[in-house]
């Protein structure tokens, strides 16, 4: 039994070579300026929606966010 278990495990975790994923990457269309709007500063007006539009039960430790940001 333990032989099973040693031997699924080892299959599972032990990696394989990687396939041609060539065919994959070729349908994927990258996104231009995606970067940029990933970096762009955040608005202290945007977190303040943010908190107000989470439910009570989300928001028990936020509250104390939301204060600072005020």
């Amino acid at each position: 039994m333990v032989g099973i278990a040693t031997d699924y495990f080892k299959e599972l975790f032990t990696s394989k070579p990687r396939r041609d994923c060539d065919h994959v990457l070729s349908v994927i269309q990258p996104f231009e300026n995606l970067n940029e709007e990933l970096t762009v500063e955040f608005q202290a007006k945007e977190i303040v929606e943010v908190v107000k539009s989470t439910t009570p039960l989300k928001t028990s430790d936020m509250r104390k966010a939301y204060d600072r940001v005020e």
